[in-house]
């Protein structure tokens, strides 16, 4: 378990357990919230954790890779313009 959710004075905050700061999600803060939307944003929070574990280091590539053979085209009107670098984009 990476969050968990202890009482503050107006509701409930929500809380990072390795580092014990209140979690941050685009940027406000998760403090007094109710308690039924705590617990609904702690299990959002675990599985978004989880997936992004589950996921770390492994490579994604969002374009073809030159080395790849001619069955791994681009769609035609959706290839990139000439001279344009095709990119591996590793997810974190």
């Amino acid at each position: 378990m990476h969050y968990d959710m202890r009482p503050d004075r107006v509701g409930w905050t929500l809380f990072d357990v390795t580092t014990g700061r209140p979690v941050v999600w685009d940027d406000v803060p998760l403090t007094g919230v109710d308690v039924d939307a705590a617990h609904e944003l702690i299990v959002l929070l675990h599985r978004q954790h989880r997936l992004w574990s589950q996921q770390a280091g492994r490579p994604r590539i969002t374009t073809p890779s030159p080395a790849v053979s001619g069955s791994a085209k681009l769609p035609q009107g959706l290839a990139p313009p000439p001279g344009a670098l095709l990119a591996r984009h590793w997810l974190i």
